[in-house]
């Protein structure tokens, strides 16, 4: 996701074209994948705001709280003055970078910062959204080949894996089925 480019996103096809690494040892191939009305409308906002970059998810040209792109390097050295005088003196102004990529580091720390104080707290990254995703389409009975379709490189072993976490769902199946 975080080589997206604006570019990729076709809104009148409600499509994005995915730039995957993994398929191909050394090359790297696309997939498109759907993308839904209330994901559009998102979209579509953010680029309202979007920074001048080419990337979908990039980081303007100053982030509050950020360790690379706030307005001020913060506090430097091993140990920490007790003093807000003392600790004044080592903040530096630093010059403003141009909108950028956001790195996979940025995205994690970011991720974690913003889960940190809700249930979600012990998640432990993106990846596990994913995880969510392809289990909320098993649960509601979509064509595995779809899933697999917009998952990218996934086997069918894999989407045996998911099918069980949602018990309930099966039983509701055989309900309709057999009442």
């Amino acid at each position: 996701m975080l080589r997206l480019k604006v570019t990729d996103l076709d809104f009148d096809g409600q499509t994005a074209i995915i730039q995957e690494k993994k398929k191909v040892k050394g090359k790297t191939t696309t997939r498109r994948v759907p993308l839904s009305a209330f994901l559009i409308s998102v979209l579509k906002d953010w680029l309202k705001a979007h920074p001048d970059c080419a990337y979908l998810f990039c980081s303007a040209t100053t982030v509050p709280r950020s360790r690379k792109r706030s307005t001020t390097t913060g506090h430097k050295g091993k140990t920490r003055p007790k003093t807000a005088a003392a600790r004044a003196k080592g903040i530096e102004t630093r010059t403003p970078q141009p909108a950028g990529v956001i790195t996979p580091d940025e995205c994690h720390d970011h991720f974690k910062r913003t889960v940190a104080t809700s249930k979600w707290k012990n998640m432990r990254g993106w990846h596990v959204l994913r995880h969510s995703f392809i289990s909320a389409c098993a649960s509601r009975g979509v064509d595995q080949r779809l899933v697999e379709t917009w998952a990218g490189h996934m086997s069918a072993e894999m989407s045996r894996r998911y099918s069980h976490l949602y018990p309930s769902t099966q039983q509701a199946a055989l309900a309709t089925v057999f009442g």
